[in-house]
């Protein structure tokens, strides 16, 4: 009995350590965003659009970082037109989102080698803090 309470008490350490507080895992920085993922309402094109660059949405009084939803249709010319927030309301904050996805630079959807429009869906990071351009990678 005082051996197997012996051996317990040796073990204590361990397993409180395996039971204790993680180390918080740091969050991306803002160098190291991901290119956004486009979803597609429909479509007879043979080459989906592509994000070639994006200007991240940052708002000085946003409280904290939300994923906002977004709707637009992707021009010949590879702009976004009929740009709209879809999720959440967001009083106050919408007009940055909508202003950060028209600095956006796509390769637009082709049918038959030329350029076609094309409506997608996706979503974009609404940050506190100042706006900045990134280029994706080739």
């Amino acid at each position: 009995m005082k051996s197997s309470l012996l051996l317990l008490l040796s073990l204590l350490p361990a397993v409180l350590g395996a039971c204790g507080p993680k180390p918080a895992m740091e969050a991306p920085s803002r160098d190291e965003e991901v290119r956004p993922r486009l979803g597609f309402a429909g479509g007879t094109w043979d080459t989906a659009p592509e994000v070639v660059s994006w200007v991240g949405a940052y708002h000085p009084s946003a409280p904290w970082a939300m994923r906002v939803g977004v709707g637009a249709t992707i021009n010949v010319q590879g702009g976004a037109d009929s740009i709209r927030v879809l999720y959440p309301d967001l009083p106050g904050m919408t007009d940055v989102v909508v202003d950060a996805v028209r600095q956006w630079s796509f390769r637009p959807a082709l049918k038959d080698g030329s350029a076609v429009e094309a409506r997608v869906t996706f979503g974009i990071m609404l940050r506190p803090g100042q706006r900045r351009k990134i280029e994706a990678p080739n």
